[in-house]
């Protein structure tokens, strides 16, 4: 799992992924995010560019791919967020981790 999971992953990221998981199937507003973690939107925007897609300037995704942000159909001005099946297999792992 070492591989999978970098060093750069904070404890903020694993909050955004416990979130996504109680939640899953169904997908997270970003408002929903800035509550569940106690922070800012700008903070939650951060961290899930990481989790997600990360473009470097050469054009590599530097992301982890575990969450997929799209806009949200039903109200356009806001973004939504859910694990992608890279981040659910991630969760599952984590989950035996934590059983022993």
């Amino acid at each position: 799992m070492q591989r999978e999971i970098r060093g750069d992953v904070k404890v903020q990221h694993l909050n955004i992924l416990l979130k996504l998981a109680l939640n899953s199937p169904d997908p997270v507003t970003y408002i929903e995010l800035e509550k569940w973690c106690d922070t800012t939107k700008a903070s939650v925007s951060r961290n899930l560019k990481l989790l997600g897609t990360l473009m470097d300037q050469s054009g590599k995704d530097q992301g982890l791919g575990l969450v997929d942000i799209r806009i949200n159909p039903f109200s356009t001005r806001e973004y939504i967020v859910e694990l992608t099946p890279k981040g659910v297999d991630i969760i599952k792992k984590l989950n035996k981790v934590m059983e022993g």
